[in-house]
């Protein structure tokens, strides 16, 4: 799995799991029924996001997309120790373990989570120094970008080039926005239509390090996205 950081988002959990006298017909003897809802802090619902629900003991992951209201369901086994993640637009982001108690009786759980989207660093895109043109072992992030591009077809974002402080300063916007180019002309190349991508080159003018430090210019040099339209 690509690994990617969040440079601005925004995350919430709430848990609640009980027996529902009410609703227990709707589970099976010894199942949980699980209900995931996505929804913004403001309570909207979030539709069409992925949810994952991994079995930790035998790593064996379930996927499913929320529906209208922001839901997706589930049924599984009782008596196991379950990882929810939620797939967003530049990394799978885990939350806490639910673990379902063991039992013969019908179980129904809910699982709300708020979610919001800001601003992410793409990470894993690689380019030779001085140069815009992507290196091979960028393709795999971006692929991924796409096939979320794909899933949220409403979805439009910025692509944004960013470079540490060595060398002069107009060379080094030129080269971020030629880098971020290059990222949207491969999106394209992959099927997203051009008006879904936008690019800017910021140069070294929004430094998120020390750049007095090798670490610190490695993690200016970056390709961040934002969301501009949901």
């Amino acid at each position: 799995m690509i690994r990617f950081f969040f440079a601005a988002s925004f995350l919430i959990l709430l848990f609640v799991g009980q027996q529902l006298s009410g609703q227990q017909s709707l589970a099976s003897k010894g199942v949980a029924n699980l209900t995931v809802k996505v929804t913004t802090f403001s309570g909207a619902p979030r539709t069409r996001e992925v949810v994952v629900v991994e079995n930790k003991a035998l790593a064996k992951k379930y996927l499913d997309t929320t529906d209208a209201q922001g839901l997706t369901f589930f049924s599984l086994s009782r008596g196991v120790s379950y990882l929810i993640s939620l797939k967003t637009i530049a990394k799978t982001v885990d939350f806490k373990a639910l673990d379902i108690p063991a039992g013969s009786e019908p179980m129904n759980v809910t699982y709300n989570l708020q979610f919001e989207n800001k601003v992410f660093t793409l990470e894993n895109i690689f380019f030779d120094s001085g140069k815009s043109v992507l290196k091979p072992e960028s393709f795999k992030a971006i692929n991924e970008l796409a096939e979320y591009l794909k899933l949220k077809k409403t979805v439009v974002i910025e692509l944004s080039g960013h470079t540490d402080n060595v060398g002069d300063a107009t060379l080094n916007q030129k080269l971020s926005q030629d880098r971020a180019e290059s990222v949207r002309a491969y999106l394209i190349q992959k099927g997203i239509a051009a008006n879904r991508v936008e690019v800017k080159g910021y140069g070294d003018t929004l430094p998120v390090a020390d750049n007095s430090t090798d670490e610190g210019k490695q993690k200016n040099r970056r390709t961040e996205i934002k969301i501009i339209k949901e």
